[in-house]
């Protein structure tokens, strides 16, 4: 989510703490999703840059993530962002095929 400087969120934005993607088969999410840790590449004056390498077992997955800080989780999938992990696959970004 991206905020103006003088917006009240952009600070807490700022204080992401950890994040780790969902993702999974479009087709049998209970079998086949993981969480995946993502890792801090950079940071400036407003953003943190994450970023996490996935290798599907299908050509196509659908996948969300999971925003960690101080005492608070919230989940971002392309409905929104959630208070609770939504229900899978559904509201999840997709990659509908991979080359």
């Amino acid at each position: 989510m991206r905020y103006d400087e003088d917006h009240p969120a952009a600070d807490e934005a700022r204080r992401c703490r950890g994040s780790s993607a969902y993702r999974g088969g479009q087709v049998e999410w209970d079998l086949t999703y993981i969480e995946q840790n993502m890792t801090l590449i950079a940071s400036d004056a407003r953003f943190d840059y994450w970023e996490t390498a996935v290798k599907p077992a299908f050509k196509r997955f659908s996948y969300g993530y999971r925003v960690s800080a101080a005492d608070e989780t919230a989940w971002l999938v392309e409905t929104g962002v959630h208070g609770e992990l939504p229900v899978p696959s559904g509201g999840y970004y997709d990659f509908p095929c991979l080359n």
